[in-house]
């Protein structure tokens, strides 16, 4: 018997932070990412491993730096 497949269809693992798929398809480094948002790089960090919630303010500019959707990049469990 064989694990599931835990991958999306661009072959990330799906349970990555929507951030981090944001950034990757943008093909855009954290430190990059920090540069053009205004945002930290640890910020970025803990934003894209969950251990931090964002305020839409942050969210904002990570998505105008990124050029998406600011709700593309809210994940499902930041719901409040």
């Amino acid at each position: 018997m064989t694990a599931p497949d835990t991958t999306d269809r661009v072959g990330k693992p799906a349970d990555d932070h929507p951030l981090k798929v944001a950034r990757t398809r943008a093909r855009v480094s954290r430190s990059d990412l920090a540069a053009l948002s205004g945002v930290s790089l640890e910020t970025i960090g803990r934003i894209e491993r969950r251990s931090h919630r964002p305020q839409r303010s942050t969210l904002l500019a990570l998505a105008i730096a990124l050029n998406v959707a600011p709700s593309s990049l809210e994940d499902v469990g930041d719901a409040e």
